[in-house]
């Protein structure tokens, strides 16, 4: 693990390297890509009063992508893409975001893992622009851990619609199902996104969210307000204690986020707040307990591009329990580099 030093300054004295065509003709081309993330991280947890600090720890994570493309000749274009990752010490490298599909000039279709085509979920994570800071309930059920089907539509300048369905195996839950529309200008974007999910049976978890951002003389400013059903996941303060193990909660989420941008340096912080009042019981859906359990969490960064492909970083975050949430605490300290090629 502490080869990652060398790892570091080797990345960071990198010249600039522009993804590959590794084959091209009349019709079809394939590009390959990959990023390579190694930082360090010295963090504390604190459960129900109990504090535990870890060392800082030196890490190291990587990816190569492989997309291609085929044009066809009615005038559409069938795609594919998967990624090899690894995130884990292990080096358990493994296959991830693997799709296939078709495109016209307004429309898409792909099958597969989709989220990289295109989310429902996207047009309400605006406020997600920390490096490896963490937020609070944009994640849907389902998302990243099974295949489906996603339809994406782009009618008229700036909007973008989706639909969108992750299918699930067990025949006693229903599949999650996705909508959203987003509008983007030169200045601004705002968005909405509905979600429906079957985390368990005979519970149908709904969330509905709205998003806007705006983006002006450097200067970026977003919010998102999310009504959520079915979360069994807080963020940096889903510790023992904290994080639900056969239950989910049910509330009301905001997230904040701003940052500046000088030349090829950026300020940035996102906070995120969580209000639940309700706990469910996955193993017996019929039992909701009356809580009172807040969340909130703070990250404040600063990243350098020293290239287009090599930028550094170091953030700062700190999360906390509140009321029946309370005496559970998360904070760390990141630096790390990200090289792209």
């Amino acid at each position: 693990m502490k080869k990652t030093l060398l790892a570091l300054a080797v990345l960071a004295a990198a010249s600039s390297v522009n993804a590959a065509e590794i084959y091209s003709s009349e019709n079809t081309s394939v590009a390959l890509k990959g990023e390579i993330d190694a930082y360090a991280i010295q963090s504390e947890v604190t459960k129900e009063t109990v504090k535990t600090k870890s060392s800082a720890d030196f890490s190291a994570k990587g990816k190569v992508q492989l997309d291609a493309s085929h044009k066809l000749s009615n005038g559409l274009d069938t795609f594919g893409s998967f990624e090899i990752e690894n995130s884990t010490d292990k080096r358990d490298a493994k296959f991830d975001d693997l799709y296939v599909g078709v495109k016209g000039e307004m429309w898409g279709v792909a099958v597969g893992e989709t989220g990289d085509f295109a989310e429902s979920f996207d047009a309400i994570q605006k406020t997600d622009i920390a490096n490896e800071g963490n937020y609070i309930g944009l994640d849907r059920p389902y998302e990243s851990s099974t295949d489906g089907l996603a339809l994406k539509l782009t009618p008229a300048g700036g909007l973008t619609l989706v639909a969108d369905v992750y299918t699930n195996t067990d025949d006693k839950l229903d599949n999650s199902y996705g909508l959203s529309a987003n509008y983007a200008a030169e200045m601004f974007s705002i968005g909405a996104s509905y979600n429906s999910s079957e985390v368990a049976e005979g519970y149908d978890a709904s969330s509905y969210g709205v998003s806007a951002s705006v983006d002006v003389a450097g200067f970026f400013f977003a919010a998102t307000y999310l009504s959520t059903e079915g979360l069994n996941t807080l963020g940096a303060t889903d510790v023992e204690g904290v994080g639900f193990k056969g239950t989910a909660v049910e509330g009301d989420v905001w997230n904040f986020a701003a940052s500046y941008q000088i030349d090829a340096l950026r300020l940035y912080t996102t906070y995120a707040y969580g209000d639940f009042d309700k706990l469910v019981s996955l193993t017996n859906v019929s039992s909701k307990t009356a809580i009172d359990g807040q969340i909130d969490d703070l990250v404040v960064g600063i990243d350098y591009a020293v290239s287009k492909n090599v930028l550094l970083l170091a953030e700062y975050e700190v999360a906390k329990g509140k009321k029946d949430f309370a005496d559970n605490k998360y904070q760390d300290i990141t630096l790390g580099v990200y090289y792209k090629f």
